[in-house]
């Protein structure tokens, strides 16, 4: 599983610098955020933090997507070849450690009730004021934003 991510990893990376287009740029960091975090959640058999992560990185690109929507709308893209060529890259790496996958998988899912305890008394604290935060900045991006300045171009 972990020469599978890391080769997954590797590919996002290496495909990430082919883009020339920011907002696939921004859907390419999207997916390599995504396996950081699974890859990290696992090496520290805590997905807290690896949630966390995940979280400011989702933030960061909408805000990032938001910004390239207003500034250039109507883009065309001609880089749909390279996304197919990775899709079909990693169907096949995955394709061909799939039992190693799955045995993982079993394995993983008796750790699953590892992860209730965040949901038990003292740390469901935590949980709590993230869940808060998590609100109280998309509210502050709201206010911010002020709908009736209209878009960021003029």
């Amino acid at each position: 599983m972990k020469l599978t991510s890391d080769m997954l990893i590797i590919t996002f990376m290496l495909i990430f610098i082919l883009m020339m287009n920011p907002l696939l740029m921004g859907i390419m960091l999207l997916f390599l955020s995504l396996m950081i975090s699974i890859m990290s959640g696992y090496l520290l058999n805590n997905f807290l933090f690896s949630y966390i992560l995940f979280l400011i990185f989702i933030s960061s690109l909408l805000i990032l997507f938001m910004y390239m929507i207003n500034i250039e709308s109507n883009i065309f893209n001609n880089s749909l070849n390279k996304i197919i060529m990775m899709i079909m890259m990693i169907y096949i790496i995955m394709n061909k450690n799939y039992s190693l996958i799955l045995s993982f998988m079993k394995i993983k899912m008796l750790n699953l009730f590892l992860f209730q305890k965040f949901f038990i008394f003292p740390n469901n604290l935590m949980i709590i004021f993230i869940i808060m935060y998590l609100f109280m900045t998309l509210t502050i991006s709201l206010f911010i934003i002020k709908i009736k300045f209209g878009p960021l171009r003029k």
